[in-house]
């Protein structure tokens, strides 16, 4: 079979993401998390997104594309920026109680 011929097989598997194995909903779920845990964040500190938008280097448009489900794979690097914007690390972003198995 040619490289650009996919089997039968193939259409039958679930769709899931190439580099992680996750699945669509996985990533939605992820993005939700994520955008709920950055309001968190903001809201805790005071400030609005347009200034952690400052303060963290991230173009407030690509904040805004995570926050409204628009970016369905944001970059670890970014969300390394936001939390350099906000003062913590990743271990503390991502606690386990804020990102549930």
């Amino acid at each position: 079979m040619d490289n650009l011929q996919t089997s039968t097989e193939d259409n039958l598997l679930p769709k899931k993401s190439c580099r992680t194995g996750r699945s669509s909903a996985d990533d939605k779920r992820l993005v939700e998390q994520l955008n709920r845990r950055i309001l968190q964040l903001c809201r805790a500190r005071r400030i609005t997104v347009t200034e952690l938008a400052r303060l963290s280097g991230v173009h407030p448009s690509t904040l805004k594309s995570i926050l409204y489900g628009r970016s369905l794979n944001p970059g670890i690097v970014t969300i390394w920026h936001i939390c350099c914007g906000l003062q913590i690390s990743l271990d503390e972003f991502f606690k386990k109680r804020y990102f549930p198995g």
